[in-house]
């Protein structure tokens, strides 16, 4: 169990594919889309070889609806990423990545 208020971090180094389970509690609807959306953007080759969606804007609206933080001195940016975020509502990013991959 990962305490709240504390730094979290999902990633696979090995190469290979991995499962993993997570409950929140409280649910996060937005978690789960950006889950969804960005295991849906993969498949469409829509990522980096880092896995980080290459659409700037798709990025920053998910890590805002993800209720994501940068850990330590990097979180100086999470306003400039709120602020993209924004910018992709406004386009209608969101919308058309929930219509496409968002299974709920």
């Amino acid at each position: 169990m990962a305490e709240p208020h504390v730094n979290h971090l999902f990633r696979n180094r090995s190469g290979g594919s991995c499962k993993f389970r997570v409950e929140l509690r409280p649910a996060s609807r937005g978690f789960e889309q950006s889950l969804q959306i960005g295991y849906g953007l993969a498949n469409d080759c829509l990522v980096k070889s880092n896995g980080f969606p290459k659409d700037k804007l798709a990025l920053a609206w998910l890590f805002d609806i993800s209720e994501s933080n940068l850990p330590g001195w990097m979180s100086i940016f999470d306003f400039i990423l709120r602020r993209q975020a924004k910018k992709a509502r406004a386009k209608g990013t969101d919308k058309l990545l929930v219509e496409k991959y968002v299974k709920f």
